[in-house]
Formats: structure tokens, C-alpha cells, sequence
């Protein structure tokens, strides 16, 4: 079954709509505080219309979409989020207010010393039992091997090895440690210091 292309004024009067909607449209408008969410919203519609049009005119529209959300919006940047980004913040006002001749507050420095040495030990925690947990799964993987070699397991045995090697367990640590890899400028940093 072939779809009937949609002509040149239908796909203009959805675009029309679609750019309407992320404006006024309540339930959606968040989408517009990020580039990247703007940018999905809009490729969404153009790939859709480009499946029942053959208009010249999405490509406009693939190209303003690109334009319009090349620069980060607020959203995009969830370091101001943080508490440290909050802190962050504080202590830049607070340096701020010392140029100007007044006095420098310390209390957002020792905020953010006290937020970072609690990520600290949560990291190191996580660091910890993460490291706890492979070295398990690892001697548990080394016996299950050298049973399935002698073939001298059941099934039960073998759902029970299976249990304890869950990665499941891992899983909400690794993401918290996976943390660091997500800003490449710091990765960059770090490294070209060492």
C-alpha cells in the first residue's frame, strides 16, 4: 500500500503548526528552553513529513532547525542545575561583590567544599564497591568456567553461578563513576596535564 504524497501547502501549513504549538502549546513549550530537545522536535517533524512529501521546502525547514539550535540554551547546560553549579554561582557573586570594593563572603566557598567532599566520599564509596563487586563476579566467573569446562553443573548450579554474577548490581554505581566521562573538556584537561 503506497502513501498518497501530501503537496507543497500541506507540508507548509504543518510546519506552520508544529512552530505554533512549540510557542503556545503549554504542554510543550518546555521543549524550547533546550537546543537539543528543539532540534529532536523538529527533525521528528521533518522526517515525518519527508516520508509523504516530496517538498523542496523541508529543506528550509532542515536548515532553519540547525541554525536556530546550534548555540546551547539554559537547559542544555545542567551544570547550573547542581548544587555545586548553585554554589559555583554564589562564589562568583560573592567575588563579584568584593570587586566592587565590599567585603568577601566565605560562606559560599565553604559550601562548596562541603559539596565536593561529599561527592568525594560518595565517589569513593561507589569506587569501592564497584571494585568490591567485580573482583566477586570475577572469582564467581572463574568457578563457573571451570565447572561448565568439566561439565559439572546442573541447571539449578548454573542459574545459581548466573544470580551472582548479576550486573544489575553494578549498574547505579557505574553510572554515578560514568559521571566524569560525560564532560570531554575535563577529560581533556586532566589529560593534558598529565
Amino acid at each position: 500500500m503506497s502513501t498518497k504524497l501530501i503537496d507543497e501547502a500541506a507540508v507548509e501549513t504543518a510546519v506552520s503548526a508544529a512552530k505554533t504549538s512549540l510557542i503556545s502549546d503549554s504542554d510543550i513549550k518546555w521543549i524550547r528552553q533546550s537546543a537539543l530537545l528543539e532540534r529532536a522536535y523538529y527533525l521528528g517533524l521533518y522526517k515525518g513529513l519527508a516520508s509523504i512529501s516530496d517538498s523542496q521546502s523541508l529543506n528550509i525547514l532542515l536548515f532553519h532547525t540547525l541554525m536556530n539550535t546550534a548555540w546551547e540554551r539554559g537547559s542544555d547546560n545542567t551544570f547550573n542545575s547542581t548544587n555545586i553549579g548553585k554554589n559555583f554561582q554564589q562564589l562568583k557573586d560573592d567575588f563579584n561583590t568584593a570587586i566592587k570594593g565590599e567585603k568577601l563572603a566565605e560562606q559560599s566557598t565553604l559550601d562548596l567544599m562541603n559539596q565536593i567532599h561529599s561527592l568525594d566520599n560518595q565517589w569513593r564509596s561507589c569506587v569501592s564497591h564497584s571494585l568490591d563487586l567485580l573482583n566477586q563476579n570475577k572469582k564467581i566467573a572463574d568457578e563457573l568456567n571451570r565447572s561448565v569446562e568439566n561439565n559439572s553443573l546442573d541447571q539449578d548450579q548454573h542459574h545459581e553461578f548466573l544470580n551472582k554474577l548479576d550486573p544489575m548490581r553494578l549498574e547505579e554505581m557505574l553510572k554515578f563513576i560514568s559521571l566524569l566521562e560525560i564532560s570531554h573538556e575535563l577529560s581533556k584537561n586532566l589529560e593534558s596535564k598529565n
